[in-house]
């Protein structure tokens, strides 16, 4: 199994992920430009907020992650970044922001505290807010053996119930990992915006 310092070395130079892109697409141009990212890694979709004028809370458990992130930043936009290093399970609290992104972070979250994180999650909707992820869906192949939390399309509405879903994308193929070889994927990629 790859270590994160070797994930995050293949994740190098990459560019921002298409779920982000299309989600800015999507916003109106008087969007509120306050995100929070969750799971961010080595900050590039961070950066890619924090280029296009964001203020941004980046959530970060992994330290080579975080650390790899400030090494990122200039002056320029250093003082629109805050950075929680912590797990999702021990997280109290999140800032209140007008988008909420995770581009492969949730499934991540342990099951069993994955119905709590997700309460925390939802105090940091605004009014208006927009939210872009993927989930596992319940058929992918790390669900079960490595514990990843799974969710059916009928769950990630519910989740979102107070949400006008723009897009959702099913992708279920065997493909490459970044870590270990070829998986069975289940990925639902959602973008959503508060009613």
């Amino acid at each position: 199994m790859m270590s994160w310092g070797e994930y995050y070395e293949k994740m190098k130079g990459m560019p921002p992920r298409p779920l982000l892109t299309r989600a800015l697409e999507l916003m109106p141009e008087d969007q509120v430009k306050i995100a929070l990212d969750l799971g961010c890694g080595i900050g590039t979709d961070s950066m890619h907020l924090l280029q296009k004028g964001w203020r941004v809370t980046a959530v970060e458990k992994e330290p080579e992650g975080v650390s790899l992130l400030k090494s990122q930043l200039d002056v320029t936009v250093s003082s629109n970044l805050r950075i929680i290093q912590s797990s999702f399970e021990a997280l109290d609290s999140l800032p209140v922001v007008n988008f909420v992104y995770a581009s492969l972070s949730l499934p991540f979250c342990q099951q069993g505290s994955f119905p709590g994180f997700w309460k925390i999650v939802e105090s940091s909707f605004s009014d208006n807010c927009f939210f872009a992820a993927n989930f596992f869906g319940p058929e992918d192949d790390w669900v079960r053996p490595r514990g990843c939390t799974g969710h059916s399309e009928a769950e990630i509405r519910e989740l979102l119930h107070d949400f006008e879903i723009l897009y959702l994308h099913e992708r279920k193929e065997l493909g490459p990992t970044a870590t270990s070889g070829d998986k069975f994927w289940h990925l639902y990629s959602v973008i959503a915006q508060r009613k």
